[in-house]
């Protein structure tokens, strides 16, 4: 997200362009999804739109991004960049969140 992406909307369109979308539409069971999704979601757009906004609010209250939910805008933070730049896992931001150590 940091840099490239500046919504869901826009976040949802790269997704479409990754593995993870070419084989969830072949077999959306194999990534846990429900296997009659596509006969409601053909191109899973919903999902992935459910997806990345769980996914936002996750990360905005961890302090990585910052995220409008009423308009949908995502803004990387100088932690979330960071955390980018060097590899961070997302729960050693949480932990270190929790533990007042960041932020």
């Amino acid at each position: 997200l940091l840099g490239t992406v500046s919504n869901i909307d826009e976040a949802v369109e790269w997704l479409t362009y990754t593995y993870y979308y070419t084989r969830a539409t072949q077999n959306p069971i194999a990534y846990g999804l429900p296997h009659m999704i596509l006969d409601k979601d053909p191109d899973l757009r919903h999902h992935l739109t459910r997806m990345v906004t769980d996914v936002a609010v996750k990360l905005d209250q961890n302090q990585m991004i910052r995220f409008d939910s009423v308009n949908a805008f995502v803004h990387a933070t100088d932690l979330g960049r960071i955390a980018s730049n060097f590899y961070i896992k997302y729960e050693t931001i949480e932990m270190l969140n929790e533990t007042g150590k960041c932020g």
